[in-house]
């Protein structure tokens, strides 16, 4: 995130933001050791000989390669402080290192988009590459993985199921031998090393719905990144060669209309296979991305613009990326792995946007690239192109219908339709996302059968002036055009056997649209004299939700409820289509048991009808049941 649009952010924000921003600049930096024999990154080929870590001491220099602008790799020094034995995980030691280059000089230290540069000794062989950084403040001091361990990656390493240390405590001797090289103060070593965050490259969204997600992305427990603007992965293939030792590397949650990827650095590329059939794999980051083990995820190549020098939440590049060169198919804890060549099949999410206010109409796609990121980048998707339409931040209403399909097992597909209306006097746009967020994680997260996504279409319209019913009053019909007021000192009195008919009166919001009246007929059951009991009206929109950090974490809107009393995958998607939407006046009428027949239920009967605008507010009727 840039600094002016970190001035943009109210106090708060820029609070939270900045303290995620620190630990992920900081983090984010990646560290080289220096080589006077090399002066740039092996060709892809067979994997380099690692250096073991019990060859590593404290002097060893080395030259690593990494991209400050453009593709080509240029090379920086590093020189070994120290070993933290255990450092990142038990038995996954870390290496200590000072880095330099003009470039590092620069920026004012190890920028974030660093991570994964390849260090290499002066004979060729792979230290490590740059995955770590001091949490305190920018500085050249930087921690390697070890080339050993990530190599390892190659053959399905068993630490997946290790955990990351949220930060690194230097041991007293390291911190007194950092704060010698001058590099970074005694204060900033005593603060340790954490685990370089990667910028994740967010297109489609503007203004405070980009702040909006930088501020989700920076308390979600699935993602360790600093967010930032860029502009639109494109879907067609690149060329997998411009995959090498030091240039940049990205990986993609998604691409198209919005693209949400880590970039960082290339470690390594080496050649499997057989002579007859070879194929090339990169290793890249130095570690995880997800931390997701087995996945699939598209990568892409990336052009640096320039890296932004900033002394207080620290350098960071900025890029551009570029087509598909590959999947990744590990996110390990010392490295990621991809085998270069085709990405995985993706989700396509479409949507077809109007606006009444500007006239304009726009298709988009965005290319989903898991099951698990679908909902929250469905959300994104349709953000991204009301606001490219309704151009926007604002009161309004809009209308959404959207359609996902997929399979649910082996040979079973499912297909579920959903239309609604949505208003807000703040932001129209945002609160047109949650629903659709909401019954899309429900189906992603429900417990019956392993749902994949096929595709996700959706059509939209939005309008600028804001409208919306609100519950007024109930009336009972005594007589020929006669209807007087009921409430909760005036109760409905009814007959048992007879019937009686309500009417519901809805304002609308300041005088936009004409009052409407709703009627409704109830008959109450012939055995239920002497009880008493309830009418209850609400409207759709009464629980409508809009919190941005459910973004990344969908339970925190209360869309696993929705279909919490659900017994099979048939039933949640019953439980979902049955939802009242928000342009929906519910009326339900509940008697209470008979009297004097224990263990009877309490009759119920409910009426829905549709009306032209959303509506808000509920009321609550006693009901007196007489002879």
């Amino acid at each position: 995130m840039s600094c002016s649009s970190l001035r943009r952010l109210s106090p708060r924000r820029r609070r939270v933001v900045a303290v995620a921003t620190v630990a992920a600049l900081l983090a984010l930096g990646a560290l080289a050791a220096p080589a006077s024999a090399r002066t740039a990154a092996a060709p892809p080929g067979a994997c380099p000989a690692a250096v073991p870590v019990s060859e590593v001491t404290a002097g060893l220099t080395g030259t690593g390669f990494t991209v400050s602008s453009g593709t080509t790799p240029e090379p920086f020094t590093a020189r070994v402080i120290g070993v933290l034995k255990d450092g990142i995980a038990p038995g996954l030691d870390l290496i200590i290192v000072k880095t330099d280059s003009p470039a590092i000089r620069a920026a004012g230290g190890i920028w974030a988009g660093m991570s994964g540069s390849p260090v290499y000794t002066s004979d060729g062989r792979l230290l490590g590459a740059v995955a770590f950084g001091l949490s305190a403040a920018p500085s050249r001091i930087g921690g390697i993985t070890p080339a050993e361990e990530m190599l390892k990656v190659l053959r399905f390493p068993s630490t997946a199921s290790l955990q990351l240390p949220a930060r690194v405590r230097l041991s007293k001797w390291l911190q007194q031998r950092i704060a010698g090289t001058g590099a970074a103060s005694a204060a900033q070593a005593a603060g340790g090393m954490s685990q370089l965050r990667l910028p994740l490259a967010i297109s489609g969204l503007v203004g405070e719905h980009f702040d909006m997600v930088a501020q989700a992305l920076s308390r979600s427990k699935r993602l360790a990144v600093l967010p930032f603007r860029a502009g639109a992965a494109p879907s067609a293939p690149a060329n997998p060669a411009e995959i090498t030792p030091g240039s940049n590397f990205a990986a993609a949650l998604s691409y198209g209309d919005v693209t949400m990827a880590g970039i960082g650095t290339t470690t390594a590329v080496c050649s499997v296979g057989t002579a007859s059939t070879p194929s090339m794999v990169a290793l890249a980051f130095g570690h995880p991305f997800t931390f997701g083990g087995k996945v699939a995820l598209s990568v892409h190549t990336a052009d640096a613009l320039y890296v932004q020098p900033d002394n207080l939440f620290g350098p960071f590049k900025v890029a551009n990326l570029g087509g598909v060169v590959g999947t990744l198919d590990q996110d390990r804890l010392a490295a990621v792995r991809a085998p270069l060549g085709a990405g995985p099949v993706p989700i396509p999410v479409t949507s077809t946007v109007s606006a009444a206010g500007t006239g304009l109409t726009r298709t988009g796609t965005t290319l989903v690239n898991r099951d698990v990121d679908l909902p929250t980048v469905a959300a994104f998707h349709l953000l991204a192109n009301l606001d490219r339409t309704f151009q926007k931040i604002g009161d309004g209403t809009s209308l959404v219908t959207w359609t996902v399909t997929g399979n649910a097992g082996v040979g079973t597909s499912f297909t579920l339709t959903r239309t609604n209306r949505f208003a807000s006097q703040f932001d129209v746009s945002f609160q047109s996302i949650f629903e659709m967020l909401n019954f899309l994680s429900v189906i992603q997260g429900q417990p019956f059968v392993q749902a994949h996504f096929s595709k996700v279409t959706i059509t939209a319209s939005a309008s600028e002036l804001f409208r919306q019913y609100q519950i007024d009053k109930v009336f009972r019909k005594t007589g020929a055009g006669t209807f007087v007021p009921v409430n909760g000192r005036t109760p409905i009195r009814v007959r048992a056997g007879g019937s009686v008919q309500l009417r519901v009166r809805l304002t609308p919001f300041e005088n936009r649209g004409p009052l409407q009246n709703i009627d409704f007929t109830y008959q109450i059951p012939r055995n239920r004299a002497g009880s008493s009991g309830t009418f209850e009206v609400s409207g759709g929109a009464s629980a409508s939700s809009g919190n941005p950090f459910c973004l990344f974490d969908p339970i925190a809107c209360g869309g696993a409820g929705v279909a919490g009393g659900a017994k099979n995958f048939s039933q949640v998607l019953q439980a979902l289509v049955s939802q009242p939407r928000n342009d929906q006046l519910t009326a339900t009428m509940i008697i209470g048991p008979a009297p004097g027949k224990p263990g009877s239920r309490p009759a119920v009967t409910k009426h829905v009808r549709t009306v032209t605008q959303i509506v808000t507010g509920m009321l609550f009727i006693p009901v007196i049941v007489t002879r």
